[in-house]
């Protein structure tokens, strides 16, 4: 019974300090209530497990943009991070590609047929679904919008 009366008190004390914590709403003044993470943009990327460049080019007469990577290299890393985030590119992309991720470590078939050898690659087609550039290595997100928009004027 004794230690029922010394501890009870104690429990009641804990129970009334925490709920008076949480009660307290602490805000940042500079952060109003209704401000709501946005999403980050990204290409978008035609859903498939292998996507067939070729079909899909020649139905739709768009060329191609395949991105070929392996997860977890520092340079597809950086070039995801650098290259692939910048928005002037993702628009880019999106507006005149269809644009495809090929992850190496599961498609040996598309690095064999396009002599990849490393990575990240860049493979675009043509609207006749022709290879037209084969871009090898991290670029510069200024290089590469550089070699994109140049591919596209040939």
């Amino acid at each position: 019974m004794n230690l029922i009366k010394k501890t009870v008190p104690g429990i009641l004390l804990l129970l009334l300090v925490s709920s008076s914590v949480f009660a307290q709403k602490t805000k940042h003044p500079k952060v109003k209530a209704d401000t709501v993470l946005k999403a980050v943009k990204e290409i978008h990327w035609v859903q498939g497990k292998e996507p067939d460049f070729e079909d899909s080019v020649l139905k739709y007469k768009k060329p191609a943009f395949v991105y070929i990577y392996i997860d977890g290299w520092e340079d597809v890393a950086k070039f995801n991070q650098n290259v692939l985030a910048d928005t002037n590119i993702i628009n880019f992309v999106d507006s005149n590609f269809m644009a495809y991720r090929v992850n190496m470590e599961f498609d040996s078939h598309n690095a064999i047929k396009f002599a990849i050898d490393g990575v990240p690659d860049i493979v675009l087609f043509d609207k006749n679904a022709a290879p037209m550039a084969i871009l090898k290595g991290y670029q510069e997100p200024k290089e590469f919008r550089k070699f994109l928009k140049q591919r596209l004027k040939k």
